[in-house]
């Protein structure tokens, strides 16, 4: 979910479904950029719930829940399916 600029206030204001994107598209078929983005958005869309409702205010604690789940999904799909430098490294 993201949040919509206020032209007027020049703040966020109406949320917007982050998750469509994802869902649209399936499991699979999201490229490491759209995810990137999406991560990068849903960060942006917690500091600035943080910044006007605090960090404990039930949105702000539901928005962060929904970056750890895109940050689980790229892990899961960038991090751990690709060999560690470490993996790398060592001769066979």
């Amino acid at each position: 979910m993201f949040l919509k600029k206020s032209k007027r206030l020049g703040i966020l204001e109406k949320p917007i479904n982050t998750s469509q994107l994802l869902l649209q598209k399936g499991p699979s078929a999201v490229h490491k950029d759209d995810l990137l983005d999406a991560i990068e958005k849903k960060r942006l869309e917690l500091f600035q719930i943080v910044t006007i409702k605090g960090l404990n205010s039930p949105l702000a604690v539901k928005c962060s829940q929904e970056l750890d789940l895109l940050l689980n999904d790229y892990d899961r799909k960038y991090v751990h399916s690709s060999p560690s430098l470490y993996q790398k490294q060592m001769p066979n």
